[in-house]
């Protein structure tokens, strides 16, 4: 296991023809995990799964390419397990046109205060051998963002690189972020209002 922490250099994974993305927090707690994808024509998607009679933005990516588990709600446990999970999965087949992904996790206002420091949400990207985490030991401990986006996944060549980012919406905003060009600013794109 890799933990990447802040001012690590990137770390690149061996070339696989799938990568798992996983976000864990507490099982008393309820995050969701979303994407925004950026593909090499400069086209960008979302994608994400949201509660108990909320609309998915979309489970997988118009190519194929990206797909969610699904939604995981408030205490869901997997025999017993103590956290929670919602994971992606990126094919990397030779076809795929993905260049970036943001994964991003969520919590609705409606879900209360709570901080990913305190929830510890931590996102693990893997490529079945080789395993980078990236916590939220260090992770901002504001009660009232609600979305974090722990890093950022680069596909090239079919190879992916995961580079610690840490980047947080803005105090009481629920909106997502969205790529402008190659860069991903927060606050940018639709609000979350599924809960």
């Amino acid at each position: 296991m890799i933990n990447l922490k802040k001012g690590d250099a990137p770390v690149t994974l061996n070339k696989v023809s799938e990568v798992t993305v996983k976000m864990m927090w507490p099982n008393k707690t309820d995050y969701d995990l979303g994407a925004e994808i950026l593909y090499q024509d400069g086209t960008t998607e979302s994608i994400a799964m949201f509660g108990a009679g909320a609309l998915p933005v979309r489970q997988e990516s118009s190519d194929g390419s990206v797909r969610h588990s699904g939604d995981v709600g408030r205490g869901w446990t997997l025999m017993g397990s103590r956290s929670a999970e919602e994971s992606l999965t990126i094919k990397l087949d030779g076809s795929t046109r993905v260049v970036a992904i943001a994964p991003w996790a969520y919590s609705a206002q409606s879900n209360g205060t709570g901080s990913f420091r305190k929830y510890a949400v931590t996102l693990v990207i893997s490529d079945g051998t080789n395993h980078v985490k990236i916590e939220a030991v260090n992770a901002n401990d504001n009660d009232t963002v609600y979305t974090c986006v722990p890093g950022i996944i680069s596909v090239v060549d079919g190879r992916v690189t995961v580079a610690y980012d840490e980047k947080y919406s803005a105090r009481g905003s629920e909106n997502r972020p969205a790529w402008s060009g190659t860069r991903l600013v927060m606050d940018a794109g639709p609000r979350n209002n599924y809960k």
